[in-house]
């Protein structure tokens, strides 16, 4: 059988490809239309482009797109929505237009994504579901989904020569994050590294993103963390790799997520993580093993959890090790062929 699909995805290109290629890799899929504002090429991919008139305006564009997908939704053979704001809403409302069955990939936390009516609605009229991990597929029949969930992973390769902490340690944190965004908390994040620097001295942390210290400007500022930050904007894959090879642990403050990616690589380069409760962190990071975990918002705690640790280079180390392990040990579930099985279960119960 072949099959059709149209995918409707959000604007990075090194996520949505991650998510793409082991759907490509499928026989039975010969082609797969993408749904964004913005081109993305590749093997069996094609962009539904969009008046170039009307990329001008996010508003024009949000709205070709939507015209594009109700227009041409009948097509296909299944439609998958790439849980971002209203994505998975407008791959729901074209399914019903057209009757056509649904895939819904949620990338965050499920609880979050689902306090929204309409989005918890567009999730659980899905034909089947992809998530995170184990702990977003538990959250997801708690609210009474009972159709077929399969964990969906980003396909990646990480290779580190890094077999433990070497001497060359420029910064005792590093922070990965590719773009602003409310979910990491970056607020709350210059809180607890203001209140490290007062009880552990020198400090240093690396922060790797785009536009992080555009938008953490103010807050540099309050915080006196100017000779504590240390930006390097955009990175490519190798070149991040640098900077976890030059740093002791990974911070994340994040008030929701699914996996990130940013601990995972982390822990590729031996880096325990220092991380918040949330989505399904507390199954790749366990506590005290490859991490510390925290409550979101819980200051005192995660302060103190840094503190002890950085006096502590012994325990870092250890978790450090952990994390390796643990990525080695988990890494084929990341591998193209793992992930396009879990693709291939979805496609079934969705399509047959």
């Amino acid at each position: 059988m072949s099959i059709n699909i149209a995918f409707v995805v959000g604007l990075s290109d090194a996520k949505a490809l991650q998510k793409i290629a082991p759907l490509q890799s499928l026989p039975q899929v010969v082609r797969i239309d993408i749904f964004r504002r913005l081109p993305l090429q590749g093997v069996k991919l094609f962009w539904l482009q969009i008046p170039r008139m009307f990329r001008k305006s996010v508003l024009l564009a949000e709205l070709s797109r939507i015209c594009l997908l109700f227009i041409t939704a009948h097509r296909y053979d299944v439609i998958i929505g790439c849980h971002f704001k209203y994505h998975c809403l407008w791959a729901y409302l074209a399914s019903r237009l057209w009757r056509k069955p649904l895939i819904q990939l949620i990338t965050s936390d499920v609880n979050i994504e689902c306090a929204n009516y309409f989005f918890r609605r567009a999730i659980l009229n899905a034909n089947a579901c992809g998530v995170r991990g184990p702990v977003s597929a538990k959250m997801l029949r708690r609210l009474g989904y009972n159709k077929r969930i399969a964990v969906i992973n980003n396909a990646y390769s990480i290779h580190s020569e890094k077999e433990e902490h070497s001497e060359n340690i420029l910064y005792d944190l590093v922070v990965v994050s590719h773009y602003f965004s409310y979910a990491k908390d970056f607020p709350w994040m210059m809180e607890v590294l203001h209140e490290v620097n007062k009880q552990y001295a020198p400090f240093r942390v690396a922060m790797v993103g785009s536009q992080l210290q555009e938008k953490l400007h103010n807050q540099i500022i309050k915080y006196s963390l100017g000779n504590v930050l240390y930006f390097f904007g955009y990175k490519s894959q190798s070149e991040i790799s640098d900077v976890y090879n030059q740093s002791r642990a990974l911070l994340l403050t994040s008030r929701y997520e699914g996996l990130p990616m940013a601990i995972i690589e982390a822990m590729a380069h031996g880096l325990p993580c220092f991380a918040t409760r949330v989505g399904d962190i507390p199954w790749l990071v366990r506590e005290g093993i490859e991490g510390k975990l925290v409550d979101h918002g819980d200051t005192q705690t995660l302060v103190s959890t840094i503190v002890n640790a950085l006096q502590n280079p012994g325990e870092i180390t250890k978790m450090g090790k952990n994390a390796r392990n643990r990525h080695n040990a988990l890494m084929p579930r990341f591998e193209i062929s793992a992930i396009a099985s879990a693709w291939n279960i979805l496609l079934n119960a969705a399509v047959h």
